[in-house]
């Protein structure tokens, strides 16, 4: 139909490469609502989740090149569970609407392979910016060429809040690059490698 609906996912999931492993469209009242507590397996060039709103406790592995959620509207909460995703611009989280608010509560995890993201978000048509809070205790697996928080958002309201610690053994990997408020609480150790940043403020952003 013209509309989707809300799914509730408690199984687990496998779909190879250029494949999608849950899709869910717009309902005609809003954001339609994926809840996940299952395991998702997908390949490359693949998506785990292509929804709106999404709550995730379930652990979702991403191939090379693939996303873990795809959010274009509706807020995303990491509630458990633990995303890796591959290498080749592969994301855990990607979002591209407006006013969304993306939280990687205490409790889930993220693994990023080299020249990869953790949290993606750009921004949408609309006014609204968007929001990333991450509540993650630490990641410790940050390579080479890696992105944790990555927000091109510069809206009003576009915001990053980071409570994670963030340590890097490889080279040229970035902590936050955000072109909005960047809000940093915890410690970046970025001391390993060459050419680490631990937070890149850029098209008038504020840290």
């Amino acid at each position: 139909g013209a509309y989707g609906y809300d799914i509730e996912n408690v199984g687990d999931i496998t779909v190879g490469d250029n494949g999608v492993a849950i899709y869910s469209k717009r309902k005609s009242t809003g954001p339609s609502t994926v809840t996940s507590t299952g395991n998702i397996t997908v390949g490359k060039y693949s998506v785990g989740i292509y929804g709106n709103e999404v709550q995730n406790s379930g652990n979702l592995n991403v191939g090379n090149s693939g996303t873990g959620i795809f959010s274009q509207g509706g807020n995303v909460d990491l509630t458990g569970g633990t995303i890796t995703v591959g290498s080749d611009q592969a994301a855990a989280v990607y979002a591209n609407g407006d006013g969304q608010t993306v939280t990687a509560h205490a409790g889930s995890d993220i693994s990023i392979g080299d020249n990869s993201f953790g949290i993606l978000v750009e921004k949408g048509a609309g006014s609204a910016g968007n929001k990333v809070v991450s509540n993650i205790a630490a990641i410790n697996n940050l390579g080479n060429e890696t992105v944790y928080i990555y927000s091109n958002d510069n809206r009003t309201g576009a915001q990053v809040i980071n409570n994670t610690d963030l340590t890097a053994s490889g080279s040229f990997n970035y902590g936050i690059y955000s072109a909005g408020e960047v809000i940093n609480n915890s410690n970046i150790n970025f001391g390993a490698g060459d050419g680490n940043i631990g937070i890149f403020s850029t098209h008038g952003g504020t840290a």
